[in-house]
């Protein structure tokens, strides 16, 4: 709560003084800038951290551009640069990205010298490489990672969902099953108060009198993009592209604009009264704080904390206790995933198969398996499919995978499961056939697709203990990624370990020549050391790795994560920032 109340806070601030650096009265800006913090979308992000962490500097970036605009000193522009760093770094890029396209759009158009041009060039120039190894990474994992098709809950708007520009709760209670609106849209609600919606209509029909056409033609603009599909003027732009960009993660900008826009009109229209009449404009701040104010309570409601249960941490803890270190799976029926409102949320937590959903990785430290792997790649999401369509569960994907075990609200094959712990309607069953995390195989079978491998697995009594199932690539050579540059000399404990998500080490014996499979996703990034050489990596099973052991002998192997991409990211951000480093000591001696 205290984050949010700080990032609150910090929304205020930045929207106001950017308002104020548009000349708006301290009245006006104080009251758009609480339309900006008391916004829908704002306070329905309060859910979701790495949101409004990111989209609360779009008014400090702003206002941080108008300043060295006025006054284009060095100072100025790495305030700019700074600013735009930690929006960045906030950890959401696509918010980012929207702030970045606009900002250059409104800064091209002011009439500018060409040094001053150049500075801001400049600027999102060294602020892009001082944070590039946050989001080089991020652009590296969208060159393979898995986009799942969101067929039920489009990234674009429902046209039902414009009606929050009117009324907050219009779409309903989310999480309940009469919500109206798109789960994925739940954080971008619209409204940000009826008083500067009015006045963003009024100033299409006085944009001469209040100049204010670019805002109010760029709120429209937004409004009308965030659509999508939905409407028929981007019937040219390929679904594929739509949903890339995410057109709802521009309700920042929106509201930027929009905001603006009104508060600049109500600053016209006043600038022509006489001052000294403040019945109206007292009875307007009355009226809009009171709309605002109430937005909390109509988006919001008090719950308990159902992880500081009793009942809830005694459960968590006998699964715990159970599953140790390995992974576990679960399986929910729709009902068990939707709860019916406040009164209701803490039911849903008291079922132990919701202990193996919400945040079992970091709050109970149960490997949940799932979203399954450290990486969400291609292929990744076909352990999904065992859980959605193929039970009672028969294949033999989720042996592979090191499921060992399996909550669930149903009863599974005796036969191959054994029952470790019952609590009302669900079960907690041991698979006793799961693989280890890392294993010897003496024998390979190559096929010539990733597919032919999968359904191999979806068959029951796949030989997999005794075969690893590698893939061809189109040129004959079997799927591989590239050996790491570097020797590796650490010592390794014995046996298996798995110091970290991205670091691994198994010490082991063999008396002929195979292949160990570690079952993490097969990922670029991924490296692999065998008896301290770099070795490449196969793709084993068309989701794992597996590494080949040339003969009989003690060895030791070593996995880590190590993408290029971080580390040409953390190159590149210390040299930027030992440039300017080097550059501010160098300007003061100067002076």
């Amino acid at each position: 709560m205290w984050i949010i109340l700080a990032h609150t806070a910090l929304a205020f601030l930045g929207f106001y003084l950017w308002l104020r650096s548009q000349k708006a009265a301290p009245l006006w800006s104080a009251l758009g800038a609480l339309s900006f913090a008391c916004s829908g979308h704002l306070i329905s992000c309060w859910d979701n951290l790495p949101f409004i962490a990111t989209v609360v500097w779009i008014p400090w970036i702003f206002w941080a551009a108008q300043k060295a605009l006025e006054n284009p000193s060095l100072n100025r522009w790495i305030f700019l640069g700074a600013v735009l760093s930690l929006q960045v770094l906030a950890g959401y890029p696509f918010f980012t990205l929207y702030t970045v396209l606009f900002l250059v759009f409104w800064f091209e158009r002011q009439k500018l010298s060409s040094t001053t041009r150049g500075a801001f060039r400049l600027t999102l120039c060294l602020s892009a490489c001082a944070t590039a190894f946050q989001w080089f990474p991020f652009l590296d994992l969208l060159s393979y990672g898995y986009v799942e098709p969101w067929k039920n809950f489009p990234y674009y708007t429902k046209p039902l969902e414009y009606m929050t520009l009117v009324k907050p709760d219009y779409l309903g209670f989310f999480g309940s099953l009469d919500y109206r609106g798109t789960f994925s849209n739940a954080n971008f609600n619209f409204y940000f108060g009826l008083i500067p919606l009015g006045l963003w209509i009024v100033s299409f029909f006085f944009i001469r009198r209040t100049q204010t056409l670019f805002w109010s033609l760029s709120a429209g603009f937004f409004l009308v993009w965030m659509a999508g599909k939905q409407l028929f003027v981007w019937f040219f732009v390929p679904q594929s592209i739509i949903q890339f960009l995410e057109p709802s993660k521009s309700t920042g900008i929106f509201l930027l604009c929009v905001i603006t826009s009104a508060v600049l009109t109500l600053n016209a229209f006043f600038q022509e009264k006489e001052k000294s009449k403040l019945f109206w404009p007292g009875l307007l701040t009355l009226c809009w704080m009171f709309d605002l104010f109430r937005v909390s309570f109509l988006l919001s409601y008090p719950m308990p904390n159902p992880f500081q249960n009793p009942e809830i941490r005694d459960k968590a803890g006998q699964i715990k206790k159970l599953a140790g270190d390995r992974r576990i799976l679960t399986v929910r029926t729709d009902s068990d995933a939707v709860f019916l409102g406040p009164n209701a949320f803490q039911q849903s937590f008291e079922s132990p198969v919701r202990l193996g959903v919400v945040n079992s990785n970091s709050v109970w430290g149960i490997r949940s398996a799932d979203s399954y792997l450290t990486l969400r790649v291609d292929g990744s999401m076909n352990l999904k499919w065992y859980e959605l369509n193929q039970w009672p569960y028969f294949g033999d994907l989720l042996d592979v995978a090191g499921v060992r075990f399996i909550l669930a609200p149903q009863g599974l094959p005796s036969n191959k499961f054994k029952v470790l712990k019952k609590w009302e309607n669900h079960f907690l069953f041991l698979n006793n056939r799961a693989s280890e995390d890392m294993r010897f195989v003496g024998k390979k079978q190559e096929w010539d697709s990733r597919p032919a491998v999968l359904n191999q697995l979806t068959l029951p009594h796949n030989p997999w203990k005794e075969v690893v199932d590698l893939e061809k690539n189109k040129k004959g050579g079997l799927v591989s990624l590239p050996a790491a540059q570097r020797l590796w000399t650490e010592l390794i404990p014995p046996n298996y370990e798995r110091q970290a998500p991205s670091r691994a080490s198994f010490s082991f014996h063999c008396s002929q020549a195979g292949y160990v499979v570690f079952n993490e996703t097969y990922a670029p990034g991924w490296r692999a050391w065998l008896d301290g050489r770099p070795v490449p990596i196969l793709r084993a099973y068309g989701l794992f790795m597996a590494t080949s052991i040339p003969g009989p002998s003690d060895h030791q192997l070593v996995y880590r994560y190590e993408p290029a991409s971080f580390r040409l990211g953390v190159f590149i951000s210390l040299l930027s920032l030992g440039w300017l480093g080097f550059y501010g000591i160098a300007r003061r001696q100067i002076h």
